[in-house]
């Protein structure tokens, strides 16, 4: 098995084995081409067809693309021409008072929620009923404790 570059040789050879080989259930059958291939495994021969000689392959021009709308998006970011600026600061009064009206509504998507207040993301919304549900459980259990139960103060004796 050789490693390395392909030469042209290699992909004639390559594109007449995949137009020669019978296909399994419209699947080119690539272990069949990769023993008749001599010189690379099967896996290498099929990298190579469907990235390089394929001629339905259009993976390249999706990379290409891919890149360009990438580097537009750094361009928008790095001039900050994104209009969307999140809010950073704590959560207003009308905010918290806002979650809580949609989420008795039935309203519990936070990213639902997060459309209705501009400039908050829905991790922020989420992290905020979190905290907050996570205090109301620490407020029970301290109001569920023994001594709020039974009313017993801590230097009470029992039995006397």
């Amino acid at each position: 098995m050789s490693k390395g570059p392909w030469s042209c040789n290699e992909d004639v050879l390559l594109k007449k084995l995949v137009n020669e080989t019978p296909k399994k259930q419209d699947q080119i059958h690539w272990v069949e081409i990769g023993r008749r291939m001599n010189s690379r495994t099967s896996k290498q021969c099929r990298e190579r067809y469907r990235h390089h000689l394929d001629p339905k392959s259009n993976y390249y021009s999706n990379m290409f693309i891919q890149l360009v709308i990438f580097m537009i998006y750094l361009t928008l970011n790095l001039l900050n021409i994104n209009k969307n600026i999140v809010n950073r600061s704590a959560l207003s009064e009308e905010e918290k008072d806002l979650i809580w009206d949609c989420l008795t509504k039935g309203i519990t998507s936070h990213a639902s929620i997060a459309k209705l207040i501009p400039g908050r993301t829905p991790l922020q919304i989420k992290n905020y009923i979190y905290r907050e549900r996570a205090k109301e459980r620490v407020r029970i259990k301290a109001k569920m404790s023994l001594p709020n139960i039974c009313n017993v103060s801590a230097t009470r004796k029992l039995g006397t």
